[in-house]
């Protein structure tokens, strides 16, 4: 039986931590990552071409994108919303979504949340 102790530690061994400071308004943020049209501007590696193919912003709603790579590799992900918060924060789940595996042959996480 897991202890909820040991478990929570395992998870702060395995967590990284990123900031980004933007020079933007929270709502120009906010949209550029609850707005479709903006998502497939800057989603994914340098050279990738981004579509979204499902956008619910809600708590529980889904989204999925695919990207492209300069190959025409596809590379399918997907995500449920956690928290949506106007202008302040959006916690969703990211993971790899099914077809993954037929582009990239590797021992990848199952997902992480952002």
């Amino acid at each position: 039986m897991s202890n909820i102790e040991d478990d929570t530690d395992a998870q702060s061994q395995r967590e990284i931590v990123i900031t980004l400071i933007l020079k933007a308004p929270r709502e120009v943020v906010f949209q550029a990552w609850t707005d479709p049209k903006h998502i497939a501007q800057w989603w994914g590696p340098k050279g990738f071409t981004t579509r979204v193919i499902e956008m619910d912003v809600r708590p529980g709603g889904k989204w999925r994108y695919v990207m492209t790579g300069p190959d025409g590799r596809e590379y399918p992900a997907k995500g449920v919303f956690r928290e949506i918060v106007p202008f302040e924060r959006i916690v969703t789940s990211d993971e790899f979504d099914e077809g993954f595996e037929k582009v990239v042959n590797a021992d990848l996480p199952k997902g992480m949340f952002v």
